[in-house]
């Protein structure tokens, strides 16, 4: 099977999980968002601990760790710990429509980031579309009374932890285990503490109950695999388009599943957030054409005939 393509399936299955993951969450009804927070570090930190045990990799990433790599992972743990847990409580308090911005809007968050921390600069047509989602944002902000907190908390959150690690040099899996790693000991304390106060409901809400809490570490660490394989078999720019397969999920599971509220003025601000996005994305889909189209160019002046040549030619 092609490299590519095999690359392509792994992104849809990870992407496409992410995507139906609201589904698992709703699992919880009677379990605190704090406590399936917890589960989901520690059984995600022991199915990633074992993936990377029977990789090979588990003792290699331990020994090369370096002082100023893990300062960066307790810094990226923060955040996703954070975007976890009001990803988790946005989904049980049925606001799964809400966390799917999040999502939409991150791209953009994260090229606004990469303009002010790393002065990257933008094209014309990307700055529009920055400048049309900011608009949906007010608009949603200004029709519903209230800041759209939990689409922003979790564009912000994710596109921080993006950045560091996007400058560090870690592989996805290696890097979420370092950083459930440092999450243990307050995870860890907060069960011990609601077990205490007779609150803990892992052991106590029957078999199934604790399976799904457990479970939580698989549906963390699975995607994350698939996508760490995806990234070694694909290019990262057409990977990273594959990325709104998970939001655009998320919200049809919302609106179609369990029939969150989606009025005239959500489809006002949500209208002009995809406009947005289909601005920046086409952008970058032109441009990753033209380099592609470069190359082909480079090549065939270099080797002309190799170029002419039909047994060269791809199928």
């Amino acid at each position: 099977m092609n490299k590519e393509f095999t690359g392509f399936l792994y992104g849809l299955c990870a992407y496409s999980l992410w995507g139906v993951l609201p589904i698992y969450w709703k699992q919880f009804p009677n379990v605190d968002s704090l406590e399936v927070l917890c589960h989901r570090i520690i059984w995600g930190f022991a199915f990633v601990a074992a993936l990377l045990f029977f990789d090979g990799t588990l003792l290699r990433i331990v020994r090369e760790l370096k002082p100023q790599v893990w300062k960066r992972l307790i810094l990226s743990g923060s955040c996703i710990g954070s975007n976890w847990l009001v990803y988790i409580w946005a989904v049980q308090s049925g606001h799964i429509v809400d966390a799917s911005l999040g999502y939409f809007i991150s791209p953009l968050v994260m090229a606004s980031i990469g303009v002010f921390v790393l002065k990257e600069r933008l094209k014309k047509l990307q700055k529009a579309a920055i400048f049309i989602a900011s608009i949906g944002v007010v608009w949603l902000t200004l029709s519903l009374g209230q800041i759209p907190w939990i689409g922003l908390w979790l564009a912000f959150t994710f596109s921080i932890y993006s950045l560091v690690r996007k400058t560090t040099k870690i592989s996805s899996l290696g890097g979420l285990f370092i950083e459930t790693f440092f999450l243990l000991l307050p995870t860890l304390s907060y069960l011990v503490y609601l077990h205490t106060q007779n609150s803990l409901r892992f052991l106590n809400g029957g078999y199934s109950m604790d399976l799904l809490l457990v479970g939580c570490g698989l549906a963390t660490a699975l995607p994350l695999w698939w996508f760490a394989h995806a990234a070694t078999r694909m290019r990262l720019a057409s990977l990273g388009l594959m990325q709104y397969i998970a939001p655009i999920l998320q919200f049809l599971i919302g609106v179609l599943v369990y029939e969150e509220v989606f009025s005239t003025d959500h489809l006002m601000g949500f209208s002009m957030i995809w406009l947005g996005l289909i601005l920046y994305v086409s952008d970058q889909a032109r441009g990753l054409i033209g380099k592609h189209s470069a190359l082909v160019t480079v090549e065939a002046l270099k080797n002309p005939l190799k170029s002419s040549d039909p047994e060269h030619e791809t199928s």
